[in-house]
């Protein structure tokens, strides 16, 4: 059980840094020249898919219950890797 708290709360720390990085993504996006801003919000956008997938598996997480778990946090990790690769890649186009 402690294990799946800590989980949790290390995948919700993780959602809110994510959320903070596209918040600064925004402001440098809103800043640019038009033809950049349009590059820059498709890179946004794909951070955000890939954030909302991550989400939407937290979510399955949940509502699993006690049944055994390992194959979602398997699942989350990979599309949390995504994330943070797709942030990543941002972080050199962008900034």
């Amino acid at each position: 059980m402690t294990d799946d708290r800590n989980f949790l709360h290390e995948m919700e720390r993780r959602l809110h840094d994510w959320k903070a990085e596209i918040l600064k993504f925004r402001v440098i996006a809103e800043l640019a020249d038009l033809d950049t801003q349009i590059e820059y919000y498709q890179i946004i956008e794909d951070i955000v898919k890939k954030e909302e997938a991550v989400k939407e598996k937290l979510a399955d997480y949940n509502e699993s219950g006690s049944v055994n778990r390992s194959s979602l946090k398997n699942e989350i990790d990979i599309l949390r890797q995504h994330v943070e690769d797709a942030i990543e890649s941002a972080m050199i186009r962008i900034n």
